[in-house]
């Protein structure tokens, strides 16, 4: 009965403690000289009791279903939202943690402009030319580039927000470097080196133990979300691009073994779950991933806003 009535544990639990204290008061009743008259009124207070108990199970079954319901309508409008060619470009990967959205209702250390801003950029509404009916000039970027101006190409392309980017880029290495030396781990950053065919490169975090002899080439990114495989697609970019120089850190720093990872950041705020898997594999604090979605959103916005307004 009570599985069929929403399977609640509250309401199975005080049943039960019901059921003990009526078994109880019965028998301290039948031995007593006053149980003939006291009957009556037992019963009585029993059946309302009882119809409290029930009043409470349908509201926790009415709330289980409300929950149930508002679960489904809001999973069909994602799904009807991501397959929107422009609006949900990218917005599948919102779906993988969750838990990163939560700056969507708590604005997380967004002013009320940046928050705004931050909601139009989710949903590709931001003030850009490439949006269809938002310029009258033409969909070319305002600033000269050849390009389209979506918001891909401001935040990630365009030159004129290049001296903004660097920073936003800077300031999740720290924090993810940071996080790494509280773990114990030796790590160096932006360092120099060389490539097996020659070239020169340079790569944002080495992490290693001297200890265990093995390192970690770690290579943040932060870009415009396009598809659920892209987290995965920009780790073999990086691998791919900084393979060749593991030889060259195992000579400087006498390491064993050297793995490469690229991680990327949604220049809107996503984390994927490539990220929270490097993050627990390194038992690195989930603060880490709040302060760089706090990080990487405030300087979007303010990217958006130069490439808009300045001259």
């Amino acid at each position: 009965m009570l599985r069929k009535l929403g399977r609640s544990r509250y309401c199975e639990r005080h049943l039960r403690l019901a059921a003990a204290y009526h078994c109880l008061r019965m028998q301290e009743m039948t031995s007593s000289k006053e149980f003939r008259i006291s009957t009556g009124f037992q019963v009585m207070m029993g059946f309302f009791f009882l119809s409290k108990l029930l009043e409470r199970i349908w509201i926790e079954l009415r709330k289980s279903v409300t929950r149930k319901l508002r679960e489904e309508l809001r999973n069909a409008e994602f799904e009807s939202w991501k397959v929107m060619p422009g609006r949900g470009r990218g917005v599948e990967l919102y779906s993988q943690v969750s838990k990163a959205n939560a700056w969507i209702f708590n604005k997380s250390g967004l002013s009320t402009s940046e928050w705004v801003t931050c909601l139009k950029m989710n949903a590709n509404l931001a003030a850009v030319r490439g949006v269809p009916g938002r310029s009258l000039d033409g969909s070319r970027c305002r600033h000269g580039c050849p390009e389209t101006e979506t918001l891909a190409h401001a935040q990630g392309q365009c030159n004129r927000g290049l001296l903004l980017r660097n920073p936003r880029h800077h300031h999740v290495r720290s924090l993810i470097a940071t996080a790494l030396r509280k773990k114990s781990w030796t790590v160096e950053e932006e360092v120099f080196c060389l490539a097996t065919n020659g070239s020169s490169r340079r790569i944002d975090i080495i992490a290693y133990s001297q200890t265990t002899k093995k390192g970690y080439i770690i290579d943040p990114t932060i870009r415009i979300e396009t598809g659920s495989s892209q987290p995965e697609d920009v780790n073999q970019e990086k691998i791919n691009i900084y393979l060749p120089t593991v030889d060259y850190f195992k000579a400087k720093y006498q390491l064993e073994d050297i793995e490469v990872i690229g991680l990327l950041i949604g220049a809107r705020g996503v984390i994927p779950k490539f990220f929270e898997r490097f993050r627990k594999t390194f038992e690195l604090p989930q603060t880490l991933t709040a302060d760089i979605i706090t990080s990487v959103l405030k300087r979007s916005c303010q990217i958006l806003s130069h490439h808009i307004h300045s001259v």
